[in-house]
């Protein structure tokens, strides 16, 4: 059906703009009085799902883009190789039906349906000779002449869960604590927190806490789990879980739960040993380190890879510019600097912060191996 469709736009002359993607094709003509042009953009259901709709509309700005300037009056078709109709919708409705419309052409029940909201009427042979093209492609699918496009794993994507084209927004629409290892995270964090505060900071520090003598010269390995649950003050801790919450509900929604837990934690060990290990090339070996920036430096790593890979992620609504990450890990080096500049006292662990954010990157990339330009489904 979607050849047949293509081709039918050919047969009546229709120009062809190269989209550089096999599962989007668009046709346009102009009017018989030059006066305005009409675009159809063929969306096969792949490409569809690995779109949000803040991405379809600057689909549409960039199309409409290419022709303003010759023609004042442009009206834009979409034709939805799918047989969702909800997702549809909530892609391409809504828009201004005197310039945009939507159709779905349903390979699976074999019909199609039109915008409701749609105000300007196509080329007079459209519908009709689509409609045949429906027609022969159900009559072949029952005779067993041919398959339909639906088992065209080029075009078309099976959609029982979730999908790629879920932004982080449409992910958690339905409820705050969707993302919700993370918030587990954060409320063991605050419990023990809590818990410090009854029993003293300084004392869960010295219970905890990782330093050179107690976690490799006692053996007391344990310290590198407890350290990045301690924090040392309601600043510390309330920081550190607005990153927390940031960062990993972000990255939390393309990733499944057992793979963000793996990369939380191993961010947060490797953090732990690297900075207990550099307190002792520094000189520093009785010196204690809490908090879980080491961590949480790991998800921000994981997530630069995700918006370098994922161009949707930097387009919603939730994501950040790839710049953003690399300059926050820049500003947290500003106490360093400054204490060489002027000698303030120097209380940030740098070392967990800079080699969380490697580990991080690292991990991210090895945990998502095989996963391809696809997001994982959460459990």
């Amino acid at each position: 059906m979607w050849l047949e469709m293509i081709q039918m736009c050919k047969d009546h002359g229709m120009r062809d703009m190269d989209l550089n993607n096999p599962g989007m094709q668009l046709y346009y003509c102009t009017d018989p009085n030059q006066s305005g042009i009409t675009i159809v953009w063929f969306v096969c259901d792949r490409e569809m799902r690995n779109m949000n709709r803040m991405q379809y509309q600057s689909y549409l700005s960039a199309i409409r883009g290419q022709f303003i300037r010759y023609y004042p009056f442009i009206r834009t078709l979409t034709v939805l190789l799918t047989d969702d109709y909800v997702f549809a919708n909530s892609l391409c409705g809504g828009c201004d039906g005197g310039s945009y419309a939507y159709w779905v052409v349903d390979p699976v029940s074999h019909v199609a349906f039109s915008d409701p909201n749609q105000k300007w009427n196509l080329m007079e042979w459209f519908w009709p000779e689509l409609k045949e093209i429906i027609e022969v492609d159900r009559n072949e699918c029952e005779a067993g002449v041919r398959m339909s496009d639906r088992y065209n794993t080029a075009l078309w994507t099976e959609h029982t869960n979730m999908t790629p084209a879920d932004d982080w927004n449409t992910r958690r629409k339905n409820g705050l604590f969707k993302p919700k290892i993370t918030w587990a995270l954060i409320a063991v964090n605050m419990v023990i927190f809590i818990v410090s505060l009854f029993f003293g900071i300084d004392h869960m520090a010295e219970v905890g806490g990782t330093s050179f003598d107690t976690t490799f010269g006692d053996f007391q390995i344990y310290r590198l789990l407890t350290s990045f649950f301690l924090h040392a003050s309601i600043d510390h801790i309330l920081g550190n879980m607005l990153f927390l919450l940031m960062f990993g509900g972000t990255l939390e929604a393309y990733m499944s739960k057992g793979r963000y837990f793996s990369l939380y934690m191993i961010s947060g060990l490797g953090a732990a040993v690297c900075s207990t290990l550099w307190r002792f090339i520094t000189d520093q070996p009785d010196v204690l380190g809490i908090g879980a920036s080491g961590a949480i430096y790991g998800l921000m790593g994981a997530e630069l890879v995700l918006l370098i890979r994922r161009p949707d992620v930097r387009k919603s609504s939730k994501g950040l510019p790839v710049w953003a990450i690399p300059a926050y890990v820049l500003y947290s080096l500003a106490p360093y600097v400054l204490m060489q500049i002027i000698g303030i006292r120097y209380n940030v662990d740098l070392a967990a912060h800079l080699t969380g954010f490697v580990i991080g990157l690292f991990t991210y990339i090895v945990l998502t191996v095989g996963v391809k330009d696809k997001t994982e489904q959460t459990a």
